[in-house]
Order: C-alpha cells, then structure tokens, then sequence
C-alpha cells in the first residue's frame, strides 16, 4: 500500500514525538533515516508454510542513509492503517 501525504506526515510525526527528535540508528549511531513510502506486511509464522488470508501485520519501515539498518514500526500503532476487525461468529 502506498501512503499518502497525509499518512507520510502522521508517521514523522509520530517518530519524532516519541523519540523527541534523537532517533539514532542502534548500528553506526548516525541520525539520517529515510522513511518507506509504502506499508509491508509481516504474516504469521506457520510450520508448515504460509496460510493465504492468514494474520497479518502492517509496517512502516525506516530505513538509515548511513549503514541500511532497518527498523520496522507498527502501522495500526501510527494511525496510518485501521485495524482488521475480526468478524465475531455466532
């Protein structure tokens, strides 16, 4: 999914609040990161191979300009995507 200007915008913002501006890469320290301009997904682990339409998490990845370290944050926790609401089955 590709974000929008408006998600781009909630997800600096979100890390430079939470990280108060000194978000330093935990590899080679450097402060430059560049931010993804889409949202991946990381599907649940199953023994025997993946399951289509099973559990997934949306991600935002920050990548550093530096060294390439990258970090991946939660989506549904920036706001930028709406959590799946499981339908309950009666």
């Amino acid at each position: 999914m590709l974000l929008s200007e408006e998600q781009k915008k909630r997800v600096e913002e979100h890390l430079n609040k939470e990280t108060s501006g000194r978000f330093l890469c935990s590899v080679c320290s450097a402060r430059g990161w560049v931010l993804s301009e889409r949202v991946f997904e990381l599907p649940e682990f199953q023994a025997r191979g993946s399951i289509i339409g099973g559990p997934r998490i949306p991600l935002v990845a920050a990548i550093c300009k530096k060294c390439g370290n990258t970090l991946f944050f939660s989506a549904i926790h920036m706001g930028v995507v709406e959590p799946i609401k499981e339908e309950v089955k009666k």
